[in-house]
């Protein structure tokens, strides 16, 4: 009985937050900024990847890209990597990550300050280096931590993408858009059918097949990333 009821109350925190389930703050808070330059390529930028190697994001064409804009002076940056960590590992326990592709653009002043970062928190995916003071202007950010999804030819599908540690949010987002499916539209799914689920209290409520075998596919890994967080935050 304790399993069932601990299953269920994460399936609500994970999957039913208010904001989630709020329409109104969904069509004029959150859902706008995945509009940004949608459709767009973003412009050619040349990166120095951890062997030295000029590289440039077209070089991994062929995969949905996650990239995350960091800065080693940037404390909300450095904490989400143990997130990132445990985000990859959910989507490798779903198989997806064949499809997608994590990377980590270091806008620092100087290489030695991005290298010593990468020794001490070790982030996941590719990481490159750009010495591009300009980026953020030419790339239409604000401010970091950023993150950009790009699709398998290099299009924007959105930027200002939730972050790693919007779990469940992220993780459908990063599955539907390897189904095609742009972040709003997939957003808008999971609003719908997490209303279901918080009104009848059963993930047996979801009309969508699809999502569905999502949830089913990734809930014990959402078990396990509860059990970290408990275990990070009493630390």
């Amino acid at each position: 009985m304790k399993t069932t009821l601990f299953l269920f109350s994460l399936l609500i925190s994970i999957a039913s937050k208010s904001q989630l389930t709020d329409s109104s703050w969904l069509v004029t808070k959150y859902l706008p900024r995945f509009y940004t330059d949608t459709g767009k390529y973003l412009p050619d930028t040349r990166f120095i990847d951890t062997n030295h190697n000029e590289k440039t994001l077209k070089d991994y064409k062929g995969k949905i890209l996650y990239v995350d804009i960091w800065a080693t002076w940037c404390g909300s940056c450095l904490v989400k990597f143990p997130y990132e960590a445990q985000l990859l590992k959910r989507l490798k326990n779903i198989h997806l990550d064949s499809l997608i592709q994590f990377i980590n653009i270091n806008i620092d002043d100087s290489e030695r300050q991005w290298t010593n970062a990468l020794k001490k928190y070790g982030p996941v995916g590719i990481n490159l280096y750009c010495n591009d003071t300009a980026l953020l202007t030419k790339w239409n950010l604000a401010a970091v931590p950023v993150y950009i999804l790009l699709d398998s030819s290099g299009k924007v599908l959105g930027k200002n993408i939730s972050q790693p540690d919007e779990a469940g949010t992220i993780d459908y987002i990063l599955y539907a858009a390897t189904k095609g499916l742009h972040p709003v539209q997939a957003l808008w799914k999971m609003n719908e059918q997490h209303q279901l689920m918080a009104k009848y209290r059963t993930s047996k409520a979801f009309t969508d097949p699809e999502y569905a075998e999502w949830f089913s596919m990734t809930i014990q890994s959402f078990i396990e990333f509860q059990e970290w967080r408990q275990k990070l935050h009493s630390r």
